[in-house]
C-alpha cells in the first residue's frame, strides 16, 4: 500500500506541473472542493478523470475510474485504476515538458467524452467558482469558444490536469502571436507607418510576426499574414520570408503566395511544426516577411492616402493533434501603414497682363534625371531616359486648363524645362526650374504641405488634403527694339554710290580723249 500511494502522490505532482499551484489544507470530503475561475471571457469545463481521496498533503488515493476515463471493454467507471496505470502516470512527473506530460495523461483520458453533457461543471465569467468532489480532473476551453470575427486575438489553453483537494484557481496557459506592418521611406531608407513615392514606384514593405510563449505546446501550426491594399500593384516575385531579420536564414521555401482575390494576399504555412524549413523555430523567433508594391493609377492623391493592412491568423489550440484534425485559426488585430503620393498643378501665363499661354511645352524630370510620362489623365506611368519622340512626356499648356503632374513624391527634388515657348512671339524659358515638395504627416494623415520653387516661377498655393501644390511660369515677349537708318538713309547709300561710279567712268573717258 506504501508503494501505491507514493505512485499517486508523483500523480499530484504530475499534475500541479501541468496546471496550477493547489493549496494544501485539511483532508476534502466529496463535493466540497472548490474551483476559480479567472474571468477572461472564457468558458471551462471540468471534466473528471479519476475519483479518489486526498488528504491534507494534496495526495490522492483510493483511485478509480472517472466519467471520462479511458476504459477497456471489461472496465466500468468506478472501478479502481490499476496500478500499472498509475505507474506509467508517475513515470512522466519529472518531465519539463507540459506537452510530453498532457499526451501521456490524455492516453487514459477517452476524448470523445470531452463534450459538454460529460462535464461535471463549467466556469464562466458571471459562474466563477463551483465546487466538484474530490479527484482528478482535467480542464478544458469549451470547444468553439473562441470566435475569429470579434478583433480580438485569443487561444485556447492546453488542457488543464490538476488534483481536486483543495482550491483550485484555474490558471490558463495560453499566448497568442502579434503580427506587425512597416513601410521603407525610401529619401531616408528607415522603416516606419507612413511613406510617399511616385505612381509606380517600387516601394518596400516589411512584415513582422511574432510566435506565442506556448509555442513548444503546439503539435500542429498555421501561420498565414492576410494582407491587403488598395491602389497599389502587389510584386508577388518579391516576396522572402526570413527568420528574425531581412537577412536571416531563408525560409520562403515554406510559404505560399496566393494572389487570387484583388486587393489581397495570403502568404501561408499550413504547418510550421511539420515543415522542413521550420521545425526548429521556438518561441522566441520571428517571422520576417518583405515584398515590394507599386502605386497604381487608382491611388488616392493626397489624404486619406493608400492604406495598406496585414492581420495574422494563426493556430490557437495547442491540443490539435499533429495531423491537423480539428485545427481552428483565431486572428490578431490589423496593423497598417499608409503610403501618399501628390500633385503638381503648373499655370502659364504672360508676365505683363497675366493672361494664360496656349502651346508652351514642358518636360518634368526627377533627381535620378529620368523624364515622367504620362498618360492621358496626367498621371505618371513611368520615368524614361530620354523625352525625344515621346509624346507622352510632353506637357503642352492651355488658355483653359492648368497643366497637371499627377503622383509624385513629396520627398523628391524635380526640374520643369521648358522645351518650347508659348506661341504669339514669347521667349523660351532656359533655365530648368527646380521644385521640391515636402509634407507634414501626423497620425497617418497630411496636415502640411510646403514646398520651394526657383524662378522665375512662383508658389501659388498648396493643398494638403488633396497632396496639391500649385506653381506659375511667367513668360515675356520678344521685343521690337528701335534701329537706327532706314529707307531714306538707304536711298542716299545707293545714289553717292551711282554718283562715285558716274565720276569715275568720265575720269577714264577724259584721259583717253586728251591723248588723242
Amino acid at each position: 500500500m506504501k508503494m501505491k500511494k507514493g505512485i499517486i502522490k508523483k500523480i499530484v505532482t504530475l499534475g500541479l506541473a501541468v496546471v496550477t499551484t493547489l493549496s494544501m489544507g485539511t483532508i476534502a470530503s466529496a463535493a466540497d472542493v472548490t474551483v476559480n475561475g479567472p474571468k477572461n471571457g472564457h468558458t471551462y469545463e471540468v471534466y473528471q478523470i479519476f475519483t479518489g481521496d486526498v488528504d491534507s498533503n494534496n495526495t490522492l488515493s483510493n483511485a478509480k475510474y472517472g466519467t471520462v476515463a479511458k476504459l477497456t471493454d471489461t472496465e466500468n467507471v468506478g472501478d479502481a485504476v490499476p496500478s500499472a496505470t498509475l505507474n506509467e502516470l508517475a513515470n512522466v512527473a519529472s518531465n519539463t515538458s507540459d506537452r510530453v506530460k498532457l499526451n501521456k495523461i490524455l492516453e487514459y483520458v477517452d476524448e470523445t467524452k470531452l463534450v459538454s453533457a460529460n462535464a461535471t461543471v463549467k466556469i464562466t465569467d458571471t459562474n466563477a467558482s463551483a465546487t466538484v468532489p474530490s479527484g482528478y480532473y482535467l480542464i478544458k476551453d469549451k470547444d468553439n469558444s473562441i470566435l475569429d470575427d470579434n478583433n480580438k486575438a485569443e487561444a485556447y489553453t492546453l488542457y488543464l490536469v490538476a488534483v481536486a483537494g483543495n482550491t483550485i484557481t484555474i490558471e490558463p496557459k495560453s499566448d497568442v502571436p502579434t503580427v506587425e506592418k512597416q513601410v521603407k521611406e525610401d529619401s531616408t531608407d528607415t522603416w516606419g507607418k507612413v511613406a510617399d513615392a511616385e505612381l509606380k514606384q517600387e516601394v518596400e514593405f516589411k512584415l513582422t510576426g511574432t510566435l506565442p510563449t506556448d509555442y513548444a505546446n503546439y503539435e500542429y501550426y498555421t501561420y498565414q499574414f492576410e494582407d491587403t491594399f488598395t491602389g497599389m500593384d502587389f510584386d508577388s516575385t518579391s516576396v522572402k520570408v526570413t527568420i528574425d531579420s531581412e537577412d536571416g536564414t531563408d525560409i520562403t521555401s515554406a510559404f505560399t503566395v496566393d494572389t487570387s482575390i484583388a486587393g489581397k494576399v495570403t502568404i501561408t504555412c499550413t504547418n510550421l511544426k511539420a515543415n522542413a524549413a521550420t521545425t526548429g523555430l521556438t518561441k522566441d523567433n520571428k517571422i520576417i516577411v518583405t515584398y515590394k508594391a507599386s502605386l497604381n493609377d487608382a491611388a488616392v492623391i493626397g489624404n486619406p492616402g493608400n492604406p495598406n493592412t496585414v492581420d495574422l491568423v494563426y493556430s490557437n489550440n495547442p491540443n490539435v493533434k499533429a495531423d491537423g484534425t480539428k485545427n481552428t485559426t483565431d486572428k490578431t488585430p490589423e496593423d497598417k501603414v499608409v503610403v501618399f503620393t501628390y500633385e503638381l498643378d503648373v499655370n502659364k501665363y504672360d508676365s505683363n497682363t497675366g493672361d494664360k499661354l496656349t502651346g508652351a511645352e514642358f518636360v518634368l524630370i526627377n533627381s535620378a534625371g529620368k523624364y515622367a510620362k504620362l498618360d492621358a489623365n496626367n498621371k505618371v506611368t513611368e520615368w524614361v531616359d530620354s523625352y525625344e519622340g515621346v509624346t507622352e512626356c510632353v506637357l503642352t499648356s492651355s488658355a483653359t486648363e492648368v497643366i497637371k503632374i499627377i503622383g509624385l513624391d513629396a520627398k523628391d527634388e524635380y526640374k520643369l524645362k521648358e522645351i518650347t515657348a508659348p506661341t504669339g512671339g514669347y521667349q523660351q524659358i532656359t533655365k530648368d526650374i527646380t521644385i521640391k515638395i515636402d509634407a507634414t504627416i501626423t497620425d497617418a494623415a497630411i496636415t502640411a504641405i510646403t514646398a520651394t520653387v526657383d524662378t522665375p516661377a512662383e508658389l501659388v498655393s498648396t493643398d494638403y488634403d488633396n497632396g496639391k501644390v500649385t506653381v506659375k511660369v511667367p513668360n515675356t515677349k520678344k521685343s521690337n527694339l528701335p534701329t537706327t537708318g532706314g529707307m531714306g538713309t538707304k536711298m542716299f547709300y545707293i545714289g553717292g554710290a551711282v554718283l562715285m561710279a558716274v565720276a569715275a567712268i568720265a575720269l577714264v573717258v577724259k584721259k583717253k580723249l586728251s591723248r588723242i
